[in-house]
């Protein structure tokens, strides 16, 4: 139900309702699914500009959505992990000497983690993780729970499109702290509204069900809770015990363009079009502006302290 009154979910301060829809249309998972929480309400936080979904499904709910065949989730050539692990492996060098301790957290198929075990003693830790074979021969170390991790024993942690799709923060936060050395760095990459956020939102109030919930479900899902700023981000890192040490707003691609303009584009040629022309840096940062935040942090030594405690 519409709330004019409720706090944001992430800072507490007041928000906006802007839509509701029910997220059954979209199919697949949430469809078959007996949610409890069947419509998702997005609110717009009125202090750092942050979409949200105002409730969360229970925590079993969300992760249940991750227990796949990870090579099978990538197996489209657009949708190929490997480059944009090369990518996240090019920012974490700039941060990251060689041969510390990296540990990747929601990796995935293990893309990012194959590629840093040629320079990291690197770990993984996935609810499913595939290749573990190939992982393991390549010298990955793979954990099912960061709570599993050795305490203060790494020198980075990487979150490269996890931070969105987790819930609480400071109980997904904390165990991170406790894992990282205290001079230790925690790489946070999510996704941040974009200029086509008002013109996704229009879509959907313009097309009847189910485009409109897919339109809608662009901003956010349950499986994008939230569509964070970087001011918004900065603000989260330092609540729960982190100081940022570095900040920036990027403009890039996970995958192929086409995987994107398919989600409101029902023509398949224009939506290969639209997304080739979106994989042009100049033209994609003019149309889009940038739609990612990069947040390079350390454990607040008092927080730090205090975990050890």
């Amino acid at each position: 139900m519409r709330s004019r009154t409720a706090p944001c979910r992430l800072c507490g301060g007041s928000s906006v309702h802007i839509v509701s829809y029910d997220i059954t249309h979209l199919g697949g998972y949430w469809a078959n699914l007996d949610a409890s929480i069947p419509v998702v309400e997005i609110r717009r936080c009125s202090t750092y500009g942050s979409y949200f979904t105002y409730e969360v499904p229970a925590s079993n709910l969300i992760e249940g959505q991750y227990m796949v065949d990870w090579d099978e989730y990538y197996a489209d050539e657009e949708f190929s992990a490997e480059g944009k692990a090369d990518r996240c492996l090019s920012q974490t060098r700039r941060f990251v000497p060689p041969r510390s301790r990296v540990m990747d957290i929601g990796g995935g198929n293990g893309a990012f983690s194959l590629a840093a075990a040629k320079e990291y003693d690197s770990w993984l830790q996935e609810l499913t993780p595939s290749r573990s074979r190939r992982l393991k021969d390549a010298g990955v170390t793979i954990l099912h729970s960061v709570d599993a991790a050795p305490e203060a024993a790494f020198d980075a942690i990487t979150l490269w499109d996890v931070y969105e799709h987790v819930w609480p923060h400071d109980r997904f936060l904390g165990p991170i702290r406790r894992a990282l050395a205290p001079t230790g760095l925690l790489l946070i990459e999510v996704p941040s509204p974009t200029r086509l956020v008002p013109l996704v939102l229009l879509l959907g109030h313009l097309s009847n069900t189910p485009r409109r919930e897919v339109s809608f479900s662009q901003v956010c899902d349950f499986s994008h809770l939230q569509l964070t700023t970087r001011s918004e981000l900065h603000h989260q890192l330092n609540a729960h015990g982190f100081d940022v040490v570095h900040s920036e707003s990027l403009s890039e691609l996970s995958y192929a363009g086409a995987v994107y303009a398919r989600r409101v584009i029902p023509s398949e040629r224009l939506a290969k079009r639209v997304g080739s022309a979106m994989e042009w840096r100049p033209l994609r940062r003019a149309f889009l502006g940038d739609n990612k935040t990069f947040v390079v942090a350390r454990p607040r030594s008092s927080s730090w302290a205090r975990s050890d405690a």
